[in-house]
């Protein structure tokens, strides 16, 4: 006899966004519902527009320090005040290349942190570190108007 298969539950929603702007309220407006220990994938390609996602998500936490990807120093953490969620991490993982470098930099402490959230750019390496319950966003540029995204949310 043949077990039924549990299908996962994935819900997905798409945006159009026609300009920066349009992207930054996207963000600011998924931020309101946002709950501790939350976890966001960003997917997409070089300057589609990863960070202005972070930054509207910040800018509803009002964060007032200067939003920018830290390529270099892989994550960067801001504090926020006045909310049961007290940290933003921002990851972007784009050189990192093994699952072990990610455990050396101490990667799964501060994914798992429940007083924070986490945004994370170029997090294919990290999907297996991941828990189940993530937020993938994933955003395309369009070849014909430079400044239109489509804004794939998928909630798993």
């Amino acid at each position: 006899m043949q077990e039924k298969s549990k299908k996962k539950k994935i819900n997905s929603n798409i945006y159009i966004s026609k300009n920066v702007n349009d992207t930054l309220n996207f963000a600011y407006n998924l931020a309101k519902k946002i709950k501790p220990n939350d976890i966001f994938c960003l997917e997409g390609d070089l300057g589609v527009g990863k960070t202005i996602i972070a930054k509207g998500i910040s800018n509803f936490f009002n964060i007032k320090e200067e939003i920018t990807s830290p390529t270099f120093t892989i994550l960067k953490t801001y504090i926020v005040k006045n909310n049961p969620i007290k940290k933003i991490n921002h990851f972007d993982l784009y050189r990192i290349k093994s699952i072990d470098e990610l455990l050396n930099i101490g990667f799964e402490e501060y994914i798992y942190d429940n007083d924070s959230i986490s945004i994370i750019e170029w997090p294919e390496v990290s999907y297996e570190l991941l828990p189940k319950n993530i937020k993938i966003i994933k955003i395309n540029k369009s070849l014909e108007d430079e400044n239109y995204r489509e804004i794939k949310l998928i909630e798993k």
